[in-house]
């Protein structure tokens, strides 16, 4: 499946708008970006009507699997068991708002890696993480 790239911070970024059919490729991106500036959101929508939503921080971040339109579900990924609780928030930068997400939606970015693969093979969401209605 291709995905469309959307920095939803950096509306100048040069990759808005492009699209990707390699996991590589993504997530190749995204591991440049979250070295490179504070926690932010991003955005991969796929030709199939669904929007992953993606913030991206160094270690952690988060992923949403929601229809494109904007309409509900929206769903948030659910940090495994494995992985130690984190506690309180933390922020995602979103069109120069801090945008504050719940501790239990933290993912390793391993995770998220897994996610965008599965999306990009199958359009779905990954089995590898629950997911919750947020």
């Amino acid at each position: 499946m291709k995905v469309e790239f959307q920095d939803l911070e950096d509306r100048s970024n040069p990759h808005n708008g492009e699209g990707f059919t390699s996991v590589a490729q993504v997530v190749g991106l995204l591991n440049e970006l979250r070295y490179s500036r504070p926690p932010f959101m991003c955005e991969l929508r796929g030709d199939n009507g669904i929007t992953l939503t993606v913030g991206l921080g160094i270690d952690i971040g988060c992923v949403q699997y929601a229809p494109s339109d904007g309409n509900p579900p929206y769903m948030m990924a659910v940090s495994p068991p494995e992985v130690k609780p984190y506690a309180g928030e933390m922020e995602f930068v979103v069109g120069g708002t801090a945008t504050p997400i719940d501790g239990r939606y933290y993912l390793p970015f391993q995770n998220i890696e897994q996610i965008i693969a599965y999306f990009m093979e199958t359009g779905g969401r990954s089995p590898t993480v629950a997911w919750e209605e947020f």
